[in-house]
């Protein structure tokens, strides 16, 4: 091993043959050495004896490229390039791992070529068809996402492989799980398949205790197919068709059938008795307490879906010694009934969900007092609005009470509406409260479900708008009043307050806004209040969306009243000398129930309107009456 700078400088011949079998030296051994030579030339080799790393110079003289690394102890090399290593290429014949000749890539031992692809495109292997037939290929790649990696494992066979485009036939293959998606031709003469040629009418294969396909000839007249629970057969029918299992029931749960009778003994538990799915009208089944224990450890019926006469819930229980049931299927609409039932009276009453709106009469709007121009009430509140629902059992009777809208005085406040309500056993009173009465003129708005407007009087003095929501009830019932602006030509009193805004929020002496309610099945505005008044040569003002508009003095409009049905606040007048008049009446209120019409009774009084909505009966009271569950 040797390394020299490759100058000779003058000198003796002793030195000179020294220093130049140095350079030879240094030739032949690559310029071996653990560390680099000190003077380094373009294209000049170096061995490096600590890692067996070979290096050539690269053309600018600035760095080494590796070419390969040595194994000195197997005596081998791998040849390195600039971007990957060619691993395991031996200088021993014997070790030869890639040979490239007369076409045949040969891989030895056991290892695996890896075909890359492009950031668009998947490595594929191309397989060329004979140059004298052209130049076409087929193409061996995977997907262009895999999300891990998989073996395909060819058979040891001379084959064809299997397209899914191609017509093909399988021998010796089996199928797990198949999907097949068109009709299929069974061509086989294997004995189970034989069994159904020319199998007689009325036959049945089934499987036989040794497990194998067996052909059950039809039965004769007036036989049945019976079950012993491990074997099928045919026997005589009894019991008016009903076929009794000759198995006790004794589990906590049992999945009956159609045309079955079944004695259940509860004498250890109690029972779940899952009813069939999809039933037919007519299918009957029969349920005996075995034991006489069915009122210590009852039976429940799940449903599976269907209705047990025309109710989904609470699942019916039977809970009384020596207690029968015969149930039959109706159909959809009423589902299963009991025909025949010794306690029908300890059946879990079927409960269900009526929906309400209530909402109050609205309050009426206020007068000026002395006919000035410039002096005007407020409008009236809306009355209260409230919504939701109640569970009830059959016979319940719910009543319902309208309230009236608030009158319109002339010089005077206007009256407040009257509240309404629902009430009946099995539920807490929902009521909502009148709307309150606008004001006269320079007055305070009164409270209510929703408040009144306040008034404005003729030297400008200004009331402030009633409270809303009086009494308070959560969630809230209605908004405030609005207050009345300073006096000026143009300015009004204050709006009374609606179930989805307070007064004057749009602008001065508007109604507030009512709330949206769909629950007849069209979307309506309900509880919206009363504009106030305007004095001087100002224009009426709108009332909420569902209540009544105001009026003016200078054209001497005349105050709107509030819809009858939607509890809207009237709206209040404004000063016309030497003309007095009262403000606009409040609207009647409204109550309305949203009833399954599965479930609904029919039973009303009061004349309530009755019309459907899609799956519910809708009852609307605009006077005060009941409906009975």
């Amino acid at each position: 091993m040797a390394n020299h700078d490759y100058v000779i400088a003058n000198q003796g011949f002793p030195s000179f043959r020294a220093d130049l079998n140095n350079v030879l030296q240094a030739v032949v051994s690559n310029n071996s050495s653990a560390s680099e030579p000190s003077t380094k030339y373009a294209y000049q080799m170096w061995y490096e004896t600590d890692t067996n790393n070979w290096y050539m110079r690269n053309a600018d003289n600035d760095a080494w490229i590796t070419l390969a690394t040595f194994n000195q102890t197997n005596d081998t090399v791998n040849f390195i390039d600039s971007s990957s290593t060619v691993a395991g290429i031996s200088t021993s014949a014997s070790a030869t791992v890639l040979t490239l000749a007369n076409g045949v890539v040969a891989i030895n031992p056991a290892g695996y070529v890896s075909v890359g692809g492009a950031a668009t495109q998947s490595g594929e292997i191309r397989f060329l068809e004979d140059t004298d037939s052209g130049s076409n290929y087929i193409a061996l790649k995977p997907a262009a996402a895999i999300g891990s990696n998989s073996t395909l494992t060819l058979p040891e066979a001379t084959d064809t492989l299997v397209g899914k485009a191609t017509t093909d036939t399988l021998t010796n293959k089996t199928l797990t799980s198949p999907k097949i998606n068109e009709d299929v031709v069974v061509t086989s003469t294997a004995t189970e398949l034989n069994k159904l040629d020319a199998l007689s009418r009325g036959s049945i294969i089934y499987g036989n205790a040794s497990a194998a396909t067996a052909v059950l000839t039809k039965g004769s007249a007036n036989t049945v197919l019976t079950s012993d629970g491990t074997d099928i057969s045919w026997a005589a029918a009894s019991g008016g068709g009903t076929s009794w299992q000759s198995s006790i029931v004794t589990g906590s749960t049992k999945t009956v059938v159609a045309g079955e009778g079944y004695w259940i003994n509860t004498t250890s538990n109690s029972c779940t008795i899952t009813l069939p799915s999809s039933p037919s009208v007519g299918d009957t089944i029969i349920l005996v307490d075995y034991a006489r224990t069915w009122g210590t450890n009852s039976i429940t019926f799940n449903l599976n879906s269907e209705k047990f006469q025309g109710n989904t819930s609470p699942l019916p229980v039977y809970n009384t010694n020596g207690q029968s049931v015969t149930l039959v299927y109706t159909g959809s609409a009423a589902g299963w009934i009991p025909i025949v039932d010794d306690a029908v009276t300890m059946e879990t009453p079927q409960a269900y969900a009526v929906t309400y709106l209530v909402v109050g009469g609205g309050g009426a709007g206020g007068s000026d007092s002395n006919g000035a121009n410039n002096s005007a009430g407020g409008g009236g509140g809306a009355g209260g609005l409230r919504s939701g629902s109640v569970t009830l059992s059959a016979g319940v009777s719910i009543t319902a009470t309208v309230g009236a809208g608030g009158s319109g005085t002339a010089q005077a406040t206007g009256a407040s509406g009257s509240a309404s309500s629902i009430a009946g056993s099995g539920f807490t009173t929902v009521t909502s409260a009148g709307g309150g009465g606008g004001a006269r003129e320079a007055g305070d708005g009164s409270a209510g479900g929703s408040g009144g407007g306040g008034g404005i009087g003729n030297d400008g003095p200004t009331g402030a708008g009633g409270s809303g929501n009086s009494p308070s009830v959560s969630p809230s019932q209605g908004n405030n009043g609005g207050g009345a602006e300073s006096n000026s030509p143009t300015a009004s009193a204050g709006g009374g307050g609606g179930a989805g805004e307070t007064g004057s929020t749009d602008g001065g002496g508007f109604g507030g806004d009512g709330t949206q309610s769909s629950i007849t099945g069209s979307a309506t505005f309900y509880a919206g209040g009363g504009a106030g008044g305007t004095n001087g040569s100002g224009s009426a003002k709108p009332g909420g969306d569902g209540g009544g508009a105001g009026g003016n003095a200078g054209g001497g409009t005349p105050a709107q009243t509030g819809t009858d049905g939607l509890g809207g606040g009237g709206g209040g007048r404004g000063g016309a000398a030497p003309n007095i008049q009262a403000g606009g009446e409040g609207g009647d209120g409204v109550v309305i129930l949203s009833v399954p019409t599965d479930s609904y009774s029919g039973t009303t009084s009061g004349s309530p309107t009755v019309s459907t909505s899609g799956s519910n009966t809708i009852i609307k009271f605009t006077s005060s009456g009941t409906y009975t569950t």
